[in-house]
């Protein structure tokens, strides 16, 4: 960890580094500056994680170089050191986010205390951050399966209302399209090749993952010999753009799963929580027998 020490008074330079080379600290990368210009260029250069640095110096003082190092969004915490206790300093350090203030003379064991709350800080932060990448990385790897659970729990126990932690879940997932379809795909059992025992499963398996796989923004997922797909509608003909997907479905079941299938298209909806009726429309359009292709627009 670097630790940049700033101050127009050497004697107040050489008291702060001292005062960690001499403690369990010493370990750390100290880079000193004897004014605010320098200083600048350094954390430009360096990085620091930590700042000391006094208020009064000639040209520019501390709390400028605070607020160059706020605007600048820069991930380091300053620590003001300074021998005025004038309010008008800590309110101008609490305005740009200085992490802390000490006042001179310096006393050893209450710089070091500073010093170690910073660090841990520091470290706190990090971990957090590790800890965001990981979820955010085992979330974006796994979030086609999410949403495959979110969506087979809703069609299999239905719900009239969500619960707060169902939005919250839903919003996250991205399950809220102002407007999308309901498409059921029935996987049919008649087919060129029936060499598999109860191949409409396999069948269904193998349409979701392709569907989870290919398409982009469609979510969708399994229960038996059904696949469910939830299509959010971005065109203007969504019409067109539904029977565009049930007949790239239907052409892939024949020439590569050597089977057929049966779809049937709801209504529009705005809502997940319409799953149940919207469900109930696609069992109907499965009792209708005239083409591969089956919506509520036709019967």
């Amino acid at each position: 960890m670097k630790i940049l020490l700033v101050d127009d008074e050497s004697i107040a330079l050489q008291t702060m580094e001292n005062i960690i080379r001499q403690s369990d600290f010493k370990s750390h990368t100290i880079l000193t500056a004897s004014n605010a210009a320098d200083a600048w260029t350094i954390i430009q250069t360096e990085n620091p994680d930590i700042l000391f640095s006094d208020i009064q110096m000639p040209c520019e003082n501390g709390i400028s170089l605070l607020q160059k190092i706020s605007e600048s969004q820069l991930k380091l915490l300053v620590i003001f050191v300074s021998g005025y206790s004038e309010f008008s300093y800590a309110q101008a350090a609490l305005k740009y986010d200085a992490f802390d203030y000490l006042l001179k003379p310096l006393n050893s064991e209450v710089f070091l205390s500073c010093l170690k709350k910073a660090i841990n800080a520091i470290q706190e932060q990090e971990n957090m951050e590790k800890q965001k990448k990981i979820l955010s990385k085992f979330f974006k790897e796994n979030q086609s399966l999410l949403k495959k659970q979110f969506i087979e729990t809703l069609l299999i126990n239905p719900v009239t209302s969500f619960s707060p932690e169902q939005l919250r879940q839903c919003l996250s997932l991205g399950l809220n399209p102002d407007l999308f379809y309901l498409i059921g795909v029935k996987c049919n059992t008649t087919n060129r090749m029936n060499i598999l025992q109860n191949q409409e499963y396999y069948i269904s398996y193998s349409l979701s993952k392709k569907i989870n796989k290919d398409y982009e923004g469609i979510a969708s997922c399994y229960i038996g010999n059904i696949v469910y797909i939830l299509m959010p509608i971005t065109s203007a003909d969504p019409i067109a753009e539904a029977k565009s997907l049930a007949h790239s479905l239907v052409c892939y079941t024949r020439e590569k799963l050597f089977s057929s299938i049966t779809i049937g298209i709801s209504e529009l909806g705005n809502s997940i929580q319409q799953f149940p009726k919207l469900n109930k429309q696609i069992q109907y359009c499965f009792s209708y027998k005239a083409s591969d292709i089956v919506s509520l627009e036709r019967v």
